[in-house]
């Protein structure tokens, strides 16, 4: 009779296959529970996998969960992610931030560079965009979070006509409908300045058999306007500068004879008359940093066939670009700054 215990088999698979002493599932305790349904998920989901109901998770344990940073259309409301400049920005861990928000470790550089609060995300949810600012705070991160809606940019700022400087208070006139608005000294909060920059492409094309177009001709023009924002504590919308069609006559004798420098000299004006109001002036030193997150925006439309001489058809197409949108939102976050 042969004793079982006896044998040993050479290369047996309980030899080869080691064995597991880490736990690799997630505890009981981690889980989360769908507040509809009331089945347990996984503690690194945003949907339950059951109803697909929200879940409130991330909060507790950012580290085993992602936000979705799918890159939104300029038109889909989104919530921004802002950082805020931090003293030891040297040593922080770059490599880790751009993986948790989605962007180039170049990118992410140049935003904490700048020092000054800046967008780092913008994502389609609340909850996306507070595990990006949970995922920030471990590696030492301030973030804070402010949504498209609270920007207003489905209302313009009302453009100025021209402007009185008195001892205690500004009257500004409405461009379109000259009805006056006093603000006085004390409440002028904010002076913003910057560069509106437009660009358009005139194309004509010509198809090609093996697909494809060649570009016969373009004509490209562009354009440079300054800009300047003005705020009182109670108004997110604000009050726009513009370089064309606005008087300086309120600069008096400071009052120059170029537009460009005229708007320079209202700036310091401006600053002096309510010397607590914050003056931010450098959007074009961060725009290239901003655009990371706020993209510039960009479209082209067609024009559709054209005729041209010998019995030739072409297309014509306009590609265009501005940074309005961006500066807009630039512009109010400084107010939500304050």
């Amino acid at each position: 009779m042969v004793d079982d215990d006896n044998i040993r088999t050479s290369g047996s698979i309980g030899d080869e296959l080691s064995l597991q002493t880490e736990n690799l599932a997630f505890q009981s305790g981690d889980m989360t529970v769908c507040e509809s349904c009331g089945r347990t998920n996984p503690p690194n989901r945003l949907n339950c996998l059951y109803c697909a109901r929200e879940l409130k998770v991330g909060l507790q344990r950012p580290d085993l969960i992602r936000p979705n940073l799918r890159k939104l259309e300029n038109w889909e409301p989104g919530f921004n992610v802002i950082v805020h400049p931090t003293a030891d920005a040297n040593r922080l861990d770059f490599a880790k931030i751009a993986r948790a928000v989605g962007l180039e470790i170049a990118e992410v550089e140049e935003i904490f560079g700048t020092k000054r609060p800046m967008p780092i995300a913008r994502v389609g949810s609340e909850a996306d965009a507070q595990i990006v600012v949970n995922l920030l705070k471990l590696s030492f991160v301030t973030g804070s979070i402010t949504s498209d809606e609270s920007f207003m940019l489905d209302r313009l700022p009302i453009r100025l006509r021209t402007m009185e400087i008195e001892d205690m208070a500004l009257t500004l006139v409405d461009f379109n409908t000259g009805i006056r608005t006093k603000i006085l000294r004390e409440d002028l909060s904010l002076i913003v300045s910057g560069t509106i920059s437009e660009s358009k492409t005139d194309q004509l094309e010509k198809k090609q058999r093996r697909g494809g177009a060649k570009i016969l001709d373009e004509i490209a023009t562009a354009s440079d306007e300054s800009v300047l924002d003005i705020y009182d504590y109670s108004d997110r919308v604000g009050f726009r500068i513009m370089l064309k069609g606005f008087d300086f006559s309120c600069l008096g004798d400071r009052k120059g004879m170029l537009a460009v420098e005229n708007m320079r000299r209202l700036v310091a004006v401006l600053h002096d008359f309510a010397p607590d109001a914050r003056l931010v002036t450098d959007y074009g030193a961060v725009r290239h940093a901003l655009s990371a997150t706020w993209e510039v925006e960009r479209r082209k439309d067609s024009q559709g066939l054209k005729r041209g001489g010998l019995g030739k058809i072409t297309f014509g197409n306009t590609v265009s670009s501005s940074n309005l949108r961006q500066f807009n939102k630039f512009s109010r976050l400084q107010w939500h700054l304050l």
